[in-house]
């Protein structure tokens, strides 16, 4: 299975990952500067997503997106929250258009499952996290957004992987929950 992840923010990461038998491959990634300087924001996210689409069929294919998130003391900004609020929208909708089955995640729930007990508190220390797990899992040296990217992608596809087992177990019992 294959699985798009981005990491939603004014240089949004995206990465490609897939997983077969339990091992999993990176595929592609990079950053997609949503600034403004190189361009208009909703234009950039299409354009994307239809390079995207022609690489790989999204009809179905899952795709996470981070939703963005309110900080607290000095990293609360609501005018912050709300570009990014945007922008996750038109990520979802981009991809959408193409059939992606698009989820959205919490940053704190694929952080938990992904990294564990790597990171600690601090947004630094998770990103700093982050890239080191992906340096490990996957050999890459990538920037703190693709990092967070590929994270949200394996995430996304060991939760999918779950469900299937899962699924097939209860297929084995039927009638029992």
């Amino acid at each position: 299975m294959i699985a798009v992840g981005i990491d939603c923010a004014t240089k949004s990461g995206w990465a490609v990952v897939e997983r077969t038998a339990g091992r999993e491959r990176l595929l592609g990634h990079g950053v997609l500067d949503l600034s403004g300087h190189a361009g208009r924001p909703s234009e950039l996210i299409s354009t994307f997503a239809g390079r995207l689409a022609k690489e790989i069929p999204l009809d179905g294919l899952p795709v996470a997106i981070e939703l963005p998130y309110l900080g607290h003391g000095k990293a609360l900004n609501v005018v912050t929250l709300r570009t990014l609020a945007r922008l996750c929208g038109r990520w979802e909708q981009a991809l959408g258009v193409y059939g992606a089955d698009v989820e959205l995640l919490r940053a704190s729930d694929w952080q938990r499952r992904v990294l564990g007990t790597l990171g600690g508190q601090k947004r630094a220390d998770r990103k700093k996290a982050a890239q080191l797990w992906a340096r490990g899992q996957f050999g890459a040296r990538l920037s703190e957004d693709e990092a967070d990217a590929v994270a949200i992608a394996t995430d996304l596809l060991r939760e999918r992987d779950m469900a299937a087992k899962i699924d097939a177990a209860a297929a084995l019992y039927p009638g029992r929950t």
